[in-house]
Formats: C-alpha cells, structure tokens, sequence
C-alpha cells in the first residue's frame, strides 16, 4: 500500500473513533437529506399556486367585456414564471428577481414579488436547501475536522516521525486530503441522491445536473485542499483554525447588497400630492380627491390598483435620494412633480 493511501486510512480511523466527528458528519448528512426532501416538496407546492394564480389570471382576461384591441394590450395581463426542476436542488436568485411578470404594451417590465421583498431579511441570507447546506455548512465541517490534520501532528511531533521514515511532505498532505475528500463525498451523497431524483422524476435535463453535481464536488475539493494546505503551512492548529474560519466567514454570509426599496424612501410631498405609507402600502391623496393605493411594479415604478394604465415612477439623484414623481398616464404627456 503507497505511503499516501496508508496515511488516508489511518486518518479515516482517527476520525471514525472520534464522538464529534461522527456527530458532525451524521449531523450534516441528515441536515442535507432532510433539505433535500424539504426543498423538493416546497418546490412542488410553488409551482402548483403559481399554475393556479396563473390559471385565474387566465381566465379573468378571457373573462373580460369586448374592448379595443390597442386598449386590451394597454390593459396588461400578469404572468407567472414557472420553476425549472433543479430548483428543488438550487432555487438560484428566484427569490430575489421575483416570480410574477406584468405584460402591457410599449413597456418592458421586471419581474415582481420575490420573496425578499414579502418576507423578512434572513431570506437574504439564504433558504434550506441541498446547496445551502452544501455551500454553507459543508465547508464548516471540513474545517473543523481538518483544520489540525497536519498542524496537530507537527505540534505533537508525529510528523518528524513521517519523515524519518521516508515520507514526504507531498504524500502526507495527499493523504490528509484524501480523508477529507471522504468525508466531503459523505456531505454530497444525499445532495447527488436529490439530483438523482429531479433528473428522473422532475425532468430535469442531465447534463445540468451532471454539471451542477461536478461543480459542487469541486466546490467542497476546493475547500478540503484549502483545508489541508492551511493546516500544512500554518504554524500551530490555532493560527490554521482562526484562517479557516474567517475565510468560510467571509465566503457564506456574503449577501446582495440590494434588496427591497423601504416604502419610506417615497414618502412625503410632490407639489399637490402626498405620499404616505399605509398598513404597508403606498397611499397618493391629491386634496379632497379619494386616495389613491399604488402596487409595486419594479423599484421605484408603481400603478394605480384597480387601474394599471396609470403610473407613478419616481426618481432619484446620484445619492440614491428620491426627489420627484412622474405621472404617467396610457395616453399624453406625463407630469412631473418634485418632492418639497
């Protein structure tokens, strides 16, 4: 047996006699299944309300009393994007882009309704999914198991020991990392089986899932190399577990920087209008005329409820600044108000 799969086995029994390590790994592989089984069923139960929504919004516009055809394209229909089957596995930024498209025309317009924007900040900061776990706590464990593969050994003397028996610095770092590979590889195995399960019973197409599947085990190699080489140059177990740490840090909670526009940004006055912010909605009142309830389209793009032909854009300065409002009615120029 080469020096190197000697070194593999042996660290693979340092840690299957170990409590924490068999707990951490049992822990995150159950984890990972039970997202998995999670992020499948909630992805099943999105795209049935979003054929429903989509079903009666359908049949409201087919409802509809006989109208000019140009005044029916003004009119608009809303329309829901529906889920791609890997998003069991990975929903991507569709929480953040939104699901629900208004068509209309001369108008380009973005998606609306993300789930950010309905809910609170921890979206932001991801959901339980196979690839959460994968991206988030998978690297954690690898650290907190490999972190002293090498260091620890060097504090306590072992490795001279390697090399007074002729084994080299290489094949030791080799060998440390081929244990961690497994470990890795017991991290992936129910994010493969959730893959498994979409390409066969969702659809999903199986070069992507064979090419998400490859970019997540490189993704956790990355990190068991990474892992190995900070414990190999580090100089005590220490100095290798706070650079871990702070590295895994720096990489999981990087968030968007966007996110939704606080209404409160739009309130106040626009020459005879004013904006205010009621039970969690924009409300327009001009005078003694009945108010007016606005619906987010996109940021800073908003429409009458009850009537979509008319708009409200506001603008803003290169601060960020909201400093006027436009009116923009289906037919005529428009009328820009600037904020007092």
């Amino acid at each position: 047996m080469s020096p190197i799969l000697r070194i593999a086995a042996n660290e693979l029994r340092l840690l299957a006699r170990a409590r924490v390590a068999q707990l951490a790994i049992a822990l995150v592989v159950a984890l990972s299944a039970v997202a998995a089984l999670t992020a499948i069923t909630q992805g099943q139960e999105s795209q049935e309300i979003r054929s429903r929504f989509q079903a009666q919004a359908d049949r409201e516009f087919d409802g509809q009393p006989a109208r000019h055809p140009h005044r029916m394209v003004h009119y608009g229909h809303f329309v829901f994007r529906p889920l791609p089957a890997l998003a069991g596995f990975d929903p991507g930024v569709d929480a953040f882009t939104g699901s629900t498209l208004f068509l209309e025309g001369h108008r380009q317009n973005s998606a609306n309704f993300g789930d950010v924007r309905q809910s609170s900040l921890l979206v932001r900061f991801g959901q339980l999914t196979p690839a959460f776990v994968i991206q988030a706590l998978g690297p954690l464990v690898l650290i907190f198991l490999g972190f002293g593969a090498i260091a620890r050994e060097r504090d306590s003397g072992l490795l001279r020991l390697h090399f007074a028996q002729g084994v080299r610095a290489g094949q030791v770092v080799l060998g440390k990392a081929a244990a961690l590979s497994v470990v890795a590889g017991l991290i992936l195995a129910p994010a493969l089986i959730a893959l498994a399960w979409l390409t066969v019973f969702a659809g999903a197409v199986p070069a992507a899932a064979l090419m998400l599947a490859a970019g997540y085990a490189a993704y956790l190699l990355v990190w068991v190399l990474a892992t190995t080489s900070i414990s190999a140059l580090a100089p005590s177990s220490r100095t290798a577990l706070a650079s871990l740490v702070a590295a895994w840090a720096l990489s999981a909670f990087q968030t968007w920087a966007g996110g939704p526009v606080p209404l409160a940004d739009y309130a106040g006055t626009y020459g005879p209008l004013t904006v205010t912010v009621e039970d969690e909605a924009l409300v327009v009142r001009r005078g003694r005329r009945p108010p007016l309830v606005l619906t987010p389209v996109e940021t800073d793009l908003f429409f009458i409820s009850g009537d979509p032909l008319m708009r409200f854009a506001f603008e803003r300065d290169a601060s960020g600044r909201v400093i006027a409002v436009e009116q923009r009615p289906a037919y005529g120029p428009g009328q820009r108000q600037r904020r007092d």
